[in-house]
């Protein structure tokens, strides 16, 4: 029975220590990933240009952009949708304002206003274009599959 235990306990301790160079290799394993990590730096310019279009891509990526490699939570996903569905509804709405301007000075025969909505008009559509573009580009994975 002595040896019993004994044998036991040595029967164990190989499979501990081959438990602990695993986890130290993990360890060192995740240190390479993080290393790997670090070099992910932010697309998001120092300040927000003036220009509708970069001002844009600009509110896009602040509100979509996140690491890959981190892990992102429950509020940062809420915050960031919030945000873009800000930043889109914000765009359909000028187009919609500009669209019925468009359509009023059809109607009433403005032909001299016509060249300037139409502008508007497709301006707006392409600024909805770059925030989608923005977000297939630059949205964390996470946040977008929301």
């Amino acid at each position: 029975m002595p040896s019993g235990p004994g044998s036991v306990g040595r029967s164990i301790q190989p499979v501990k220590q081959e438990q602990s160079d695993s986890e130290t290799d993990s360890s060192d394993y995740d240190s390479d990933e993080e290393s790997d990590e670090e070099p992910e730096i932010s697309p998001l310019p120092a300040e927000r240009s003036d220009d509708p279009r970069e001002g844009v891509k600009y509110d896009t990526i602040k509100a979509l952009w996140e690491s890959r490699h981190a892990g992102v939570v429950a509020d940062r996903i809420r915050t960031g949708m919030v945000d873009f569905n800000d930043v889109v509804q914000t765009v359909k709405n000028r187009w919609k304002a500009d669209s019925a301007a468009l359509t009023d000075a059809i109607d009433r025969k403005r032909n001299g206003e016509l060249p300037l909505l139409r502008s508007r008009v497709n301006d707006q559509l392409e600024v909805l274009k770059i925030a989608l573009q923005t977000a297939i580009e630059h949205g964390n994975r996470d946040i977008m599959a929301q």
